[in-house]
């Protein structure tokens, strides 16, 4: 599960690298970070690093992320619906697909983390209980 969520947060981030120049409008170098590079590209590699830590909120942190992501995607496409020429589309979709996917493999990797491997599994049956009676 930490494989899937690091490619996951690997491709938003590479999103986030490529929609950071539209949305900040200037190079890295030349004016420091901004909240947009914060959100884009920090928290990513933060949560990648995160993951690999094999504690359990992570996931839960991937969930919350996700969700976030995937609620300014769906705003920014139905923001551009009403224009002529919309911004950013195909990139919209593409991000909204991944933080839809980080949303549900976080909340999986999160509920598997509770439970250690996997669902509890029952105990087996009790044998039988020794007869009191002999029979010679």
């Amino acid at each position: 599960m930490r494989a899937a969520l690091t490619i996951i947060l690997t491709g938003l981030l590479l999103i986030g690298f490529e929609t950071r120049p539209m949305t900040t409008g200037a190079n890295l170098l030349d004016r420091g970070l901004s909240s947009w590079d914060l959100f884009l590209v920090v928290i990513p590699l933060a949560l990648i690093g995160l993951v690999w830590t094999k504690w359990t909120w992570p996931g839960m942190a991937c969930v919350i992320y996700g969700t976030v992501g995937l609620a300014l995607d769906l705003a920014s496409l139905t923001g551009a619906a009403g224009e002529s020429q919309p911004r950013l589309t195909p990139l919209n979709w593409l991000s909204g697909g991944f933080n839809l996917a980080l949303t549900v493999a976080g909340w999986h990797a999160f509920v598997r983390s509770l439970w250690g491997d996997g669902p509890p599994t029952p105990l087996p049956p009790n044998p039988p209980a020794p007869s009191s009676s002999s029979t010679a």
